[in-house]
């Protein structure tokens, strides 16, 4: 193994563009087209979680990109063949913070200057563009007169600006103002008093130096000029991204902004002093890249191209031929997870803790279950069946109890269906057993498995790319990890034998934790939202590992938020921004009214920490008190007792009388 690891992920921003342009994979054909628009009229908000990939898509759409894929065409040709000038900026370039006022009197000042700045930024890359189209476009005749000529009646001193001869100068003279007002502001810290007066009026010159272009070759009329801004909240201020929302709204149809960020980037909607505010699919469109990862229909696809991409370009494997699934070992599923189960290692089936605690669960309620029957029953449940076989018996039993039916008669037919099912899987008659189990086999797995001495397992790249939701920087961390530690083992398991289910287990884990507790950590809401989630996972997991399995993969959650408390709203919205859960946009029909509940599920890279499943299937629905004491931190301590009426509930299922159980702590999980 190469001592550099392949998986380690980078900010996109410090790679250089022609390494955006050698690692970039496609997701789907006009994927990134469909979200720049680069024809759309109005701007646009790109807004996603950490590693959604806002600034590769950016920087791959940017002129300067699409160049170095283009090497063999002139500069002019590169952009009428792409039809569209993208001018990539990083938002942290600008160093937002120095243009923070520290008194209410110069607000408005520095809301100008920063301004100013930034358009200054933009049109100094934008000059660098048109810099290298005319110098790598010999024979072409570009009006470096007329566009400096235009462009001078935009600036307050036009004499001196319209003595410039050529681009070059321009960029020059832009590089002026931009150290004078760097002066200005190492000025300000002595002096107190910001000297300085902006070259021309907010709003004016990145905006209708498009009119210049368009004078400087004919070529660019038709051509949209697209501002490329990246991670919006680097603009810490109201007062910054009102800027933003200015100059959106300063902006024709053939110069628009396409703007990413983070899903908490955006403060404001307003416009300079408090104006008016830009209005979504008027002044602006907004997307989610979250949503649109998760629902591509071949991310699959997608994930195994992009991480084999990468192991060619670090000279690890030859070409993309490799099977990439075949390094990881996974969990054989034949005969009943016979051979994972023998590796999980149970001494003697007498010991089994789930049968234990079944029958520790019957002797609870001897006016339901007649003390002297519950060998009898257990016997018929389990006797001669594999072990995952006798969990899912006793798994239909507590589902399929009814208390007008003899238990003996309930637990002969389950007898029944599971011979049958073992004879011939494919039998019709057993549909409903069969589908049962499909359906809840790994729940029950992760029993056994929390059962064993084993750690919980999270094994096969299938398993990895599902955990990842649609985020490639998901998918490398677990990688990284794996990577990491096979590399500490002196194990090979791209070129050698695979990693063993352990190991992925071990290095998901590892993932998992840095993502939930040390990536995520962004001042008190981001802890508040942590503390909420971490409710939801001991809910979830109180649900996985009860007797009576409430929910097949127990990973959504759904509920009304009508009654939520403030604080509670927006704790929830902060667990949303830091993408610790993610909202499902169907929501779920109330029952007992026309509304539609919303429908929240956990990142499947925080279930690895709690043993929880990675798949989504069912919700469970939650009144409004158990939600407040989830996310208000005002009723944590109320959570608590909530959660073991919960436990009570979901492990007693025969029984709804709490008050004639003999136990209480039989199911602590």
């Amino acid at each position: 193994m190469i001592n550099s690891n392949p998986f380690s992920f980078a900010k996109a921003s410090d790679y250089s563009d022609e390494e955006i342009n050698k690692l970039w994979i496609d997701i789907s054909d006009n994927f990134v087209e469909a979200v720049i628009e680069p024809t759309l009229r109005k701007s646009k908000f790109i807004l996603g979680g950490k590693g959604t990939g806002k600034t590769h898509l950016l920087r791959h759409y940017s002129y300067n990109a699409t160049k170095l894929r283009n090497s063999n065409l002139t500069g002019l040709a590169i952009v009428n063949q792409h039809q569209s000038l993208g001018v990539f900026l990083r938002a942290n370039a600008l160093d937002a913070s120095r243009f923070i006022s520290l008194n209410d009197i110069d607000t408005s000042k520095w809301q100008q200057l920063f301004g100013v700045h930034l358009e200054l930024k933009l049109a100094e890359d934008l000059l660098s563009i048109l810099i290298d189209i005319e110098k790598t476009t010999p024979n072409v005749k570009f009006n470096n007169h007329d566009f400096i000529k235009l462009l001078s009646t935009y600036v307050l001193n036009e004499d001196e600006f319209s003595s410039l001869i050529d681009l070059n100068s321009v960029k020059n003279w832009i590089h002026q103002q931009l150290k004078a007002i760097d002066n200005a502001i190492n000025a300000y810290a002595f002096t107190k008093s910001l000297d300085i007066i902006p070259p021309f009026s907010l709003g004016t010159f990145s905006i209708k130096i498009k009119n210049a272009i368009d004078i400087w070759h004919p070529s660019f009329k038709n051509i949209p000029l697209l501002y490329l801004i990246d991670e919006i909240e680097n603009f810490y201020t109201e007062s910054q991204q009102e800027i933003i929302n200015t100059l959106i709204r300063y902006s024709s149809g053939s110069v628009t902004f396409r703007i990413s960020g983070r899903l908490y980037a955006l403060k404001t909607y307003s416009t300079i002093g408090k104006g008016e505010e830009n209005r979504e699919d008027v002044e602006f469109k907004k997307t989610y890249l979250d949503d649109i990862l998760q629902e591509v229909s071949n991310y699959k696809d997608f994930a195994y191209s992009f991480v084999k991409e990468r192991l060619v370009y670090e000279k690890i494997i030859d070409s993309n031929d490799f099977n990439l699934s075949n390094c990881f070992e996974k969990v054989n599923k034949n005969n009943h997870y016979e051979q994972f189960i023998d590796y999980l290692n149970f001494k003697s089936e007498k010991d089994l803790m789930f049968i234990n605690n079944f029958i520790e669960t019957l002797k609870e309620i001897p006016n339901i279950i007649e003390p002297n029957d519950v060998e009898e029953l257990l016997n018929i449940l389990t006797n001669d069946f594999s072990i995952i076989l006798k969990k899912h018996n006793i798994l239909r039993f507590a589902k399929e109890y009814k208390s007008n039916e003899s238990y003996l008669v309930t637990a002969n037919k389950i007898k029944n269906d599971c011979t049958l099912f073992i004879k011939d899987p494919r039998d019709p008659s057993i549909k409903s057993y069969r589908d049962s189990y499909s359906s809840w086999r790994k729940d029950l797995i992760a029993q056994l498995n929390k059962e064993s001495s084993k750690p919980m397992i999270y094994a096969g790249l299938d398993t990895f790319i599902e955990m990842s939701s649609g985020n490639p920087r998901n998918l490398l961390s677990i990688l990284g990890a794996s990577y990491d530690l096979a590399r500490f083992k002196n194990i090979d398991f791209i070129n050698g034998e695979p990693l063993s289910i352990e190991d992925q287990s071990k290095a998901v884990l590892d993932s998992a934790r840095f993502i939930f507790e040390q990536d995520s950590n962004f001042g008190r809401p981001s802890d508040l939202a942590r503390d909420a989630v971490k409710n939801i996972c001991k809910l979830l997991r109180v649900a996985r590992f009860a007797l009576n399995i409430p929910e097949v993969s127990p990973l959504l959650i759904s509920f009304s938020d009508e009654e939520l408390t403030k604080q509670s709203k927006e704790t929830l919205q902060s667990a949303l921004n830091y993408s610790f859960i993610f909202e499902i946009k169907n929501g779920r029909p109330n029952r007992n009214n026309l509304k539609i509940n919303r429908k929240f599920s956990l990142n499947p890279m925080i279930s690895p920490i709690y043993g929880l499943p990675i798949s989504k299937r069912g919700d469970i629905g939650l009144p409004s008190n158990v939600v407040n004491a989830i996310f208000d931190f005002n009723r944590f301590k109320e959570f608590e007792t909530l959660l073991k009426n919960y436990t009570t509930k979901w492990n007693q299922p025969f029984t709804k009388d709490e008050s004639s159980l003999a136990h209480s702590d039989l199911f602590n999980f």
